[in-house]
């Protein structure tokens, strides 16, 4: 029964604690900037989504009951997968910039807001 509580306990702590900062940040923040910060959430999300193909899930299967060379293949095809889908993502992103959809803010951050 531990086992399960803590097991339950680990996966549901980081959205737990995703919550307890978004209302953190919704006390200090604007609406608008809040959003703002939704947006930049949702859009490293579904990039981390798309760059990793959720291969990671399977690779750490095989590089933990696998041999070293086999560890070490896996190792280079995974990273080899990470260069081409980066160099498909940038000129992506960059489009989504150059349209309008997405504000150059999203990718620098901003030292002379103070937030907090």
């Amino acid at each position: 029964m531990f086992k399960i509580l803590t097991s339950l306990l680990l996966r549901f702590s980081g959205a737990i604690a995703k919550f307890v900062l978004t209302l953190y940040l919704a006390k200090f923040l604007s609406p608008q900037d809040l959003g703002e910060i939704a947006l930049l959430i949702a859009l490293v999300t579904i990039s981390t989504q798309i760059i990793g193909m959720d291969v990671h899930y399977f690779n750490s299967r095989i590089i933990s009951s696998g041999s070293k060379t086999i560890a070490s293949n896996t190792i280079k095809s995974q990273m080899f997968l990470h260069l081409i889908s980066y160099i498909f993502l940038i000129p992506f992103l960059s489009f989504l910039v150059y349209i309008g959809f997405l504000k150059t803010s999203f990718f620098f951050f901003n030292l002379g807001n103070n937030y907090f």
